[in-house]
């Protein structure tokens, strides 16, 4: 089954954004490099159609305009979110914790910790204080 894709890019202080979202929620929010992002794996999501459309874009692009104002301190938006499982519970963790200095190093976890910042490496995102 293939899924739709919705994208868009949109002007930013920080520079061109694209937002891209599916009929479940927010996919991605990322710097604008003239191009889209990779697909996802096959293990990780269905195949997918990526169809450009500011109208299926409208409610994210409204919250992120409004926080780039100052008017909003936490999204509400739904996220719909391709990853590991590892990639999820970290992003779910920080969601969660809402500070990335809060996720605490343990004795021994010299491979997590390598790979919890692979991780929030791959998901960084335009609005990283936000989380």
């Amino acid at each position: 089954m293939i899924r739709n894709v919705y994208y868009s890019v949109m002007e930013s202080p920080v520079g061109p954004l694209l937002i891209a979202a599916t009929e479940k929620g927010l996919r991605c929010v990322q710097f604008h490099r003239g191009k889209l992002p990779e697909p996802a794996p096959r293990e990780l999501a269905e195949d997918e159609l990526w169809i450009e459309s500011r109208t299926h874009l409208q409610p994210y692009q409204e919250q992120l305009n409004a926080y780039f104002r100052g008017e909003l301190r936490e999204f509400t938006c739904t996220l719909d979110l391709i990853g590991t499982p590892f990639q999820k519970a970290c992003w779910e963790a920080l969601r969660r914790k809402r500070h990335a200095h809060r996720l605490r190093r343990r004795p021994g976890d010299q491979r997590k910790t390598s790979a919890l910042g692979r991780s929030l490496v791959s998901a960084a995102s335009a609005f990283k204080n936000a989380i």
